[in-house]
């Protein structure tokens, strides 16, 4: 018997997953969900499959190609122009399909007994037969109604909540008899649920429905796809693990590290490849695919990490979905049921909020909040306002929709030039104006050009040493001696507050200014130093000037490691969880 697997799906609902994946492609227990039918279906010794294709269908092609390596003969037909629905696909087809075939969607995972109900379908002599299981909630599927014998009586697909008529639904998965497609049209879009069955009930034919026993899932959207994936921990499905089970419920792949003082509960699942640091804690229900690397101290809860994922030092992530590439920096939180899309950033101390999606490719700025779906933007910003205003790439980050927001909150708008443009323009509209200089030391001269002009500079500033008759050298001695230095100490947010206000009451306040960071000066000469936090990263930046290159050194060198030292112990003193 052959199979046909409708695996066109694009799966709406499943973004950002499947924004670079067919929903087959996903992977359940670190194996795409196409590969567990493959499985289900070589158990029941049917190994001819066709597979059909739509949406990315390279991405499953190049996954299974011939099919030899999973035991199984593969063949593909792709939709090339348009969708057909779930019957038009396997209606051009049709001339593979010469006896009883079976059908199966590419988005489910199951266990059922395809043997009985093939045995059931031929024991009926049915025409076509559909594989029904019992849910709680029917509302999302096909109900149906079915006499003792098993015939169909009544068919609704997708009914609300008032037309519900029973618990038992359609899985998506039939068994065939080849003259039934002549009841479709060729190269038109129709559905088995609402074209197919409906026209056969009404002509009498022979529709049965087989209600199997097991499991079934549609992992038709994130919260199923969860679901899924801890039911199969769980064991309540009977699928193929890639690993070997090291202990009880505990799978680990090969080449993979764990520090000596991580902590696993079970059930979990680890994969090939894999680094596991030091104190990290996994909670039971954990699934983390091949080739990730999980800093010291993260804690996991439950989340499902897919291949190459990078968790920084004490992250936290609590039952979220990291796809494929994401890097999750030091100390940011990814809370519950929150979706990262696959290649995104998010920065330290970042946090993702509950329930909240992030397409592929995204950054999250280091200590950002994110509350809402990060859909358009490139990035996730914690501040709006930047050193440079607002910014961001016109139609991507700044978007109507961004504008209209940005005016609601704000409620008007007052224009600054703070750029080189109207430096120029300033500099040309005032008559009067000799010289224009920039804090980039960028100068204009513009009774001569309205740009900036450093070749023009050098020959001003050679015109003044020769009507002067000095050299450089002498020009150079007369400037006074200045010795500037700086260094970068890595900050948490949450430490910041605390640490400005640390050293504003340890000084004393006569040698303090406090515009812009924390600046302590020399009381008896111009030698200072300055504290300044990173407005967009955590980070805090210290500035020592002075003429005194010893005096800068020491400045720098002392407080470096008083800031260190004061970040360490706060963040010994916060508790391991906000």
């Amino acid at each position: 018997m052959r199979a046909v697997l409708m695996a066109g799906g694009s799966g709406t609902r499943l973004r950002p997953l499947t924004c670079d994946l067919p929903k087959p492609m996903v992977p359940i227990l670190n194996r795409p969900i196409a590969e567990h039918i493959i499985n289900l279906l070589k158990r029941h010794q049917i190994t001819e499959v066709i597979a059909t294709l739509h949406y990315l269908p390279d991405v499953l092609r190049d996954y299974f190609q011939d099919g030899s390596d999973f035991g199984v003969q593969m063949t593909y037909a792709v939709e090339e122009d348009q969708p057909l629905g779930t019957a038009g696909c396997v209606k051009n087809i049709e001339e593979l399909l010469d006896e009883t075939f079976l059908v199966i969607s590419g988005d489910s995972i199951t266990d059922f007994d395809l043997t009985g109900a093939i045995a059931f379908h031929k024991q009926k002599q049915a025409k076509a037969t559909l594989v029904l299981t019992r849910v709680p909630n029917p509302v999302e599927f096909g109900v149906v109604i079915t006499d003792e014998q098993g015939h169909i009586n009544r068919f609704l697909e997708k009914p609300s909540s008032s037309e519900i008529f029973s618990d038992t639904v359609n899985t998506g998965i039939y068994i065939l008899e080849p003259e039934v497609l002549d009841y479709l049209p060729s190269n038109t879009e129709s559905d088995f649920s609402k074209d197919l069955f409906p026209l056969m009930l009404e002509k009498g034919e022979a529709l049965y429905g087989y209600i199997a026993k097991g499991y079934w899932c549609d992992v038709g959207h994130l919260d199923a796809y969860r679901e899924a994936q801890y039911d199969a921990l769980d064991r309540k499905v009977k699928l193929d693990f890639a690993y070997k089970e090291v202990s009880p419920d505990l799978w680990i792949g090969q080449n993979t590290f764990i520090a000596p003082t991580a902590t696993i509960e079970t059930p979990a699942v680890i994969g090939d490849n894999c680094r596991i640091g030091a104190r990290v804690q996994i909670e039971g229900g954990t699934i983390i695919g091949d080739n990730v690397t999980i800093g010291a101290d993260a804690n996991l809860k439950r989340p499902i990490l897919w291949n190459g994922s990078i968790i920084g030092d004490e992250a936290h992530l609590s039952a979220c979905v990291i796809s494929r590439g994401t890097r999750v920096d030091r100390r940011a939180h990814v809370l519950e049921a929150a979706v990262v899309g696959s290649l995104s950033t998010i920065g330290e101390e970042a946090q993702i909020s509950p329930n909240v999606r992030v397409w592929p490719s995204k950054k999250i700025e280091s200590g950002a909040i994110l509350n809402i779906n990060l859909i358009w933007g490139n990035t996730a910003q914690r501040n709006l306002f930047g050193q440079r205003g607002v910014q961001g790439l016109a139609n991507i980050d700044i978007t109507p929709e961004f504008a209209v927001k940005l005016g609601a909150a704000y409620g008007s708008t007052l224009r600054t030039k703070a750029n080189p443009t109207a430096l120029m323009e300033a500099a040309q509209k005032n008559s009067n104006v000799v010289l224009g200089g920039s804090g980039e030391t960028g100068f204009i001269f513009p009774h001569l050009h309205p740009g900036f002009d450093s070749m023009f500079c050098i020959a001003k500033l050679i015109e003044m040493l020769t009507i002067q008759e000095r050299s450089l050298a002498t020009a150079r001695s007369e400037l006074p001696r200045v010795v500037h230095k700086s260094y970068t100490v890595r900050c948490p947010w949450t430490a910041k507050g605390a640490l400005m206000r640390y050293l504003v009451e340890t000084h004393p306040a006569q040698n303090l200014e406090l515009i812009d960071g924390v600046k302590i000066c020399q009381p008896y000469d111009d030698s200072w130093l300055l504290v300044l936090p990173d407005a967009s990263e955590p980070l805090v930046h210290l500035y020592a000037n002075s003429n005194d290159r010893d005096w800068v050194d020491e400045t720098l060198r002392n407080y470096r490691t008083r800031v260190q030292t004061f970040v360490e112990r706060q963040q010994e003193q916060q508790p391991a969880e906000v």
